[in-house]
């Protein structure tokens, strides 16, 4: 069977294959990213991720698989209010189920043709590399924005593995008769991303500074600095720079029904800080980005709101400063002194508990140093 006619049986929009194989060609990258202190913090253990016989002892070959979605708002047009923004792939659907479920059906597929086969399948939280292993499987290349570039979508796929114990001979399926082309030669001559990227997360070739990308510090649950909070600006979770300047999706196919969103990829942050743990999961529970939980998605909505910049935001953040979260209480205080610093040293400076909010700090960063 050729893997169109996989792809078309199992309704699965992209499907690559390759023997697996250790990525030595990666070693000396990763290599340098650690020496530089420049993972993101949401790597794999790296001691197996380049080895994946470590990860499942037995396997034999790999599939990589692609799902596409949209890269624009269905609903560009919104009020001032709703400046909340969720990077496209993490909007509408918890995009892991729906890859979990592709997996599920090809992994039924194998289990057909090979009775006994073990697998084991991965949507993000796997001990793998699955861009890499992507590229592996013909799927793409791997682009300077450190995301697979494909022939059909661009980088706007969400992407899953599965290793199987099976051979590509006793699946009769042919890696190579339907390799998907690699698509490095757009990335040779171009810099795109790079320039677009605000922070210089991205340079040279295939660097990549992970503590400085806009899409980590918006999940990272670590404390921010002020600088890292105004650099965040609007967003609530996730960047979508890179991917906006990159010409691999200047022409792409439309995305098939099934993945498309009824809905645009902004919320209010104040709808957002207004909810409870449990409201959010009902909420947001079934959306891409719910799994970073309510706590840090608040944290994210009052940085928006402080660079927002509005003076009439103030009042309603004052309740926020007596909130049962010290995370709250203190990111709403600094969002306070950035609209105004002015104002909000005269709102703050009465309060009683100026301590936990690193009120000497604030007062020299948004006050003194704009005198």
């Amino acid at each position: 069977m050729r893997l169109y006619q996989l792809e078309k049986q199992l309704h699965i929009p992209m499907i690559g294959v390759a023997d697996l194989a250790p990525l030595d060609q990666l070693k000396a990258l990763v290599q340098d990213r650690q020496a530089k202190e420049n993972l993101s913090g949401f790597e794999p253990d790296l001691s197996q991720a380049l080895e994946p016989h470590k990860a499942f002892p037995g396997g034999r070959t790999v599939f990589a698989i692609a799902i596409p979605y949209e890269m624009t708002n269905v609903h560009p047009a919104l009020s001032p209010d709703h400046y909340g923004v969720i990077s496209n792939m993490a909007w509408a659907y918890d995009y892991h189920q729906v890859v979990h479920r592709h997996l599920d059906d090809l992994e039924a597929w194998i289990e057909g043709k090979v009775p006994g086969a073990a697998c084991i399948k991965h949507v993000d939280t796997g001990p793998l590399l699955d861009r890499s292993l992507a590229e592996m499987t013909g799927l793409g290349a791997y682009g300077r924005n450190q995301f697979l570039l494909t022939e059909d979508w661009g980088t706007a796929t969400y992407l899953g593995y599965l290793i199987t114990t099976a051979s590509l001979k006793d699946l009769d399926l042919d890696p190579q008769a339907e390799s998907k082309g690699h698509l490095a030669a757009i990335c040779r001559d171009c810099n795109r991303c790079q320039v677009a990227c605000p922070t210089g997360a991205l340079h040279g070739e295939r660097a990549f500074d992970g503590q400085k990308c806009l899409s980590t510090l918006t999940q990272t649950k670590r404390p921010l600095t002020y600088a890292e909070r105004e650099t965040i600006g609007l967003r609530l979770y996730g960047c979508d720079l890179c991917q906006q300047s990159c010409p691999a999706n200047d022409k792409t196919l439309a995305v098939p029904d099934v993945y498309q969103r009824e809905t645009s990829n902004r919320l209010d942050p104040f709808d957002l800080l207004g909810l409870s743990n449990k409201g959010f999961k009902k909420a947001y529970g079934d959306m891409g980005f719910a799994w970073r939980g309510a706590s840090v998605l608040k944290r994210n909505a009052l940085i928006a709101i402080g660079n927002r910049r509005q003076a009439e935001d103030i009042p309603r953040l004052l309740p926020y400063l007596d909130h049962g979260s010290p995370l709250v209480r203190e990111y709403a205080a600094w969002a306070v002194m950035r609209i105004d610093p002015v104002q909000g040293h005269r709102v703050l400076a009465q309060r009683d508990d100026k301590a936990e909010w690193h009120w000497e700090d604030l007062v020299a960063y948004y006050l003194n140093k704009r005198e």
